[in-house]
C-alpha cells in the first residue's frame, strides 16, 4: 500500500492543485492512501523545523510531499514539492492535472476559510475542556499501588474529571516511578491526562486537588517477614523525631503552595500488618504534625488518616460470624490509637439482607437490623473479635495486605469525594482533628473518629 503525506500552507495554490490530484488517486486506486496536513502561513516555519528534526530533510517551500514506508517502517522517502509529485504520479500512475490559475486560487480561498474555521473550533473545544485535576502521590515507589491508581484513573473516585497524576519519591527510587508510569500509560486508562515523575515535592503541590501520602518515613529494622526482638528496631523516639521533621517541613510547603480546597489522605504503611506494632505508622502523630503546620490555610476536616483497612477486616470478621456478605455489614466504628490499642464499637453496626442456607425468610436491603441483636454470640464480637483478628493476621501474606490497603484507600477516597452512592449515610472511621466534639478540647487529635459524609 502506498501512503503519501501532503503538507502545505492553506494560502498556497500549488498545494491546492496537488491536493485535488491526490484525492482523485485515492478515490480510484484501492492501495493509494493520502494524509493531508494544512498549516497557517505563520506556522509553516515551525512545521519545517519539525520535519528537519524528525526526518532530516531540509525543506522551506510549500508544499512538501513524502511517502511513508508502511510495510517496512522507517522515516519515509522525500518526494519533493508540487512539481516532483506531479512527475511521479504521471510516470507511475499515468495521471496528470490540468487546472487553470483561477481554479487554483478559488480552492486556495476555500482552504483558507476552512482552516480558519477548523482552528476556531479546535480552540473553542480547548477552552470548553476543564483543566485536569492534580492528584499527588507522595512515597509512590514504596509499594505496588498500580491497582489503586488504576481505580482512580478509571473514574471511580473523581467521576468524569481528567486526572494529572504526580508520582513523588526520593531520587534513588526514580526507576520504580518510571516503571509505574509505563504501566499506567500502557493501560490506556480513560481519565489519565498525564503522569509526572518528580523527586521534589515543591513541583507537585501547586493546584493540587488530592494529596495521598504513603509510608514516607519507614521505621528502620527487620523486614516484614522477619519477626525479631524489639531491640533490633530503631528507637521509637528517634523514628518519631524523623517523622516530625519530615511532616513539619511538608506542612510548611503545603501551606505555601496548596490551594485551600486541597484534601490530604495519610495512608501510612500499606506493606505492614495493622497489628504489627513495631511497623505500624503513627498516623495520629502524623495528622497532628501536618495540621499544626497547615493551620489557618487547610481546614482540619481536609487532613485525614486512613483507618479503613482495619475497619474492612473487622467488617469481614463480623460478616463471617453472622453468615452474611461483608457488603451487608455497615457502620463498624473503630476507636483507639493505631500502633497502641484499639477498640471495636458495634453499637451502631447494622446488617441487611441476611442469607443462610437454612434460613426460611431472607430480608431485602431495606431491612436493617442491629448486628448485635442477630449475632449468635454478641459477647464474642465485643470482647474476642480483635484478638481473633490478631491471630489470623500472623499467617497473612504481604501481597494480600497490599491488596487490602489499595481497596481501602479507594473506598476511603470515594466516601470523601461522595462518589460512593451505595449508602450515603454510612459511618466510617478516620484519623482527624476534633472540633469541640466528644467533650475534648478543640484541635485535639482523635485517632479514630466516626464520620458520616
Amino acid at each position: 500500500m502506498a501512503l503519501f503525506v501532503i503538507a502545505g500552507k492553506c494560502n498556497c495554490p500549488f498545494y491546492a492543485r496537488i491536493e485535488l490530484l491526490a484525492d482523485k488517486l485515492s478515490l480510484n486506486l484501492p492501495n493509494f492512501r493520502v494524509t493531508k496536513i494544512v498549516k497557517q502561513p505563520q506556522d509553516w516555519k515551525e512545521f519545517t523545523e519539525w520535519i528537519t528534526k524528525k526526518h532530516g530533510w531540509f525543506v522551506e517551500e510549500s508544499p512538501v510531499v513524502w511517502r511513508e514506508l508502511v510495510d517496512q517502517g522507517g522515516k519515509g522517502i522525500l518526494i519533493g514539492g508540487a512539481n516532483e509529485f506531479q512527475e511521479l504520479v504521471a510516470a507511475y500512475y499515468g495521471e496528470q492535472t490540468l487546472m487553470r490559475t483561477d481554479e487554483m486560487l478559488n480552492i486556495m480561498k476555500d482552504n483558507i476559510k476552512y482552516k480558519i474555521q477548523e482552528d476556531q473550533e479546535q480552540q473553542m473545544k480547548i477552552n470548553n475542556t476543564p483543566s485536569p485535576s492534580n492528584v499527588i502521590v507522595i512515597g509512590a515507589a514504596g509499594f505496588d499501588i498500580s491497582d489503586f491508581l488504576a481505580n482512580i484513573l478509571n473514574g471511580e473516585v473523581f467521576g468524569d474529571e481528567m486526572i494529572e497524576l504526580y508520582l513523588n519519591d526520593e531520587v534513588k527510587n526514580k526507576n520504580k516511578l518510571f516503571e509505574l508510569r509505563e504501566v499506567l500509560e500502557e493501560a490506556a486508562l480513560p481519565k489519565l491526562s498525564r503522569v509526572h515523575i518528580s523527586d521534589d515535592v515543591d513541583e507537585c503541590l501547586t493546584h493540587a486537588k488530592q494529596v495521598i501520602i504513603l509510608d514516607v518515613i519507614p521505621r528502620e529494622g527487620p523486614s516484614f517477614s522477619d519477626i525479631r526482638t524489639q531491640d533490633e528496631w530503631e528507637p521509637r523516639n528517634e523514628w518519631l523525631l524523623r517523622r516530625f521533621l519530615y511532616f513539619d517541613k511538608l506542612g510548611q510547603k503545603m501551606k505555601q503552595k496548596c490551594p485551600k480546597s486541597v484534601r490530604v489522605l495519610l495512608a501510612g504503611n500499606i506493606a505492614a500488618d495493622t497489628f504489627f506494632m513495631e511497623m505500624t505508622t503513627p498516623t495520629c502523630f502524623d495528622v497532628t504534625t501536618l495540621h499544626r503546620r497547615t493551620k489557618g490555610k487547610i481546614p482540619p476536616a481536609q487532613i485525614v488518616g486512613l483507618v479503613k483497612p482495619l475497619e474492612l477486616r473487622a467488617r469481614a470478621a463480623v460478616a463471617k460470624h453472622l453468615k452474611v456478605r461483608t457488603y451487608d455489614v455497615t457502620d463498624v466504628v473503630i476507636w483507639g490509637n493505631l500502633g497502641s490499642s484499639v477498640s471495636l464499637d458495634l453499637s451502631r453496626s447494622c446488617v441487611s439482607c441476611r442469607r443462610h442456607f437454612d434460613a426460611g425468610v431472607v430480608g431485602g436491603n431495606h431491612i436493617r437490623l442491629p448486628a448485635l441483636s442477630v449475632a449468635e454470640n454478641p459477647q464474642w464480637l465485643r470482647k474476642e473479635l480483635l484478638s481473633e483478628l490478631r491471630k489470623a493476621n500472623s499467617t497473612r501474606k504481604p501481597e494480600y495486605i497490599g491488596l487490602l490497603y489499595e481497596n481501602a484507600m479507594t473506598e476511603c477516597l470515594k466516601e470523601c469525594w461522595n462518589s460512593n452512592q451505595n449508602d450515603p449515610n454510612q459511618i466510617t472511621s478516620l484519623v482527624m482533628i476534633s472540633r469541640v466534639s466528644y467533650t475534648v478540647c478543640t484541635y485535639t487529635d482523635l485517632s479514630r473518629r466516626p464520620i458520616t459524609f
